[in-house]
């Protein structure tokens, strides 16, 4: 098996949400919009990179946020 899915429609956001709970030292979520993940750690000294992602495979671009990666990643369409 290689994933369950509770519901398709929740998928993203239950994936998001797994993610955030389980490395909360590396994500957190935007103030404003939970399908925009954040360094959970905010970098003063540099200018901030975001990428944005789809997730109809996977939320692949959430790897790509943390210490000397993306600041944020917005996900899905």
């Amino acid at each position: 098996m290689k994933k369950l899915i509770n519901k398709p429609s929740d998928f993203v956001e239950e994936s998001i949400e797994g993610l955030v709970k389980s490395h909360p030292e590396v994500y957190a979520f935007a103030e404003d919009n939970k399908r925009v993940i954040t360094r959970a750690t905010i970098a003063s000294n540099k200018v901030g990179i975001v990428t944005g992602g789809g997730s109809g495979h996977l939320p692949v671009f959430t790897g790509y946020v943390g210490k000397g990666f993306l600041d944020a990643c917005a996900i899905g369409s």
